[in-house]
């Protein structure tokens, strides 16, 4: 199940899953669960328990979880989507949205369930935000669990040419945190 605030996002991955399906039915190389039937909802992840229980997923029923959030503005992603946490440039606002993130996912979890968390830090301004860290403490605060983290580095990715094209700008994001949590 993927949830996405995007509109487009959503379309994409729809067209992508029927591109995939047209592939199976026409190459024998290539084939499909057919127990494992993707849904994709537009739908806001902070009210991901209520998406869920429409679906008729219960609390602690979730045995892994992925999740992307934006990095603060860093690059708006829908252009005014009011759950779309690309349009908070406030890193204590941001935190606390995902804290409350952090509260909907451990409601959803099951008690041995997964959270696999990518976030990086955002340069403004010449300095660094440690979004990743204050990510980490949110979840922590919520009472996640970090069982590991993995660094991701990154070269020569759609975020540098961003940012090797803003005036001014000589921090670029070189990695991400890929957080295990529990």
């Amino acid at each position: 199940i993927g949830l996405d605030v995007s509109r487009l996002a959503i379309q994409t991955c729809n067209a992508k899953l029927r591109e995939m399906e047209t592939l199976a039915a026409t190459d024998n190389r290539v084939t499909l669960d057919p127990h494992c039937r993707p849904i994709v909802l537009q739908a806001d992840a902070l009210r991901i328990a209520e998406v869920l229980a429409g679906l008729g997923i219960g609390p602690g029923e979730v045995t892994l979880a992925c999740a992307h959030p934006p990095y603060l503005n860093s690059i708006a992603y829908t252009g005014g989507n009011g759950a779309d946490l690309s349009g908070i440039g406030d890193p204590g606002v941001f935190t606390d949205k995902l804290r409350s993130f952090a509260k909907e996912m451990g409601a959803v979890l099951a008690p041995s369930g997964v959270l696999a968390l990518l976030m990086g830090d955002v340069p403004k301004a010449g300095k660094t935000i440690h979004l990743g860290n204050a990510a980490l403490a949110a979840f922590v605060q919520e009472g996640f669990e970090l069982e590991t983290t993995v660094v991701k580095t990154q070269h020569r990715d759609r975020s540098s040419e961003f940012y090797y094209s803003r005036a001014g700008q000589n921090l670029l994001m070189a990695h991400e945190y890929l957080f295990i949590l529990r």
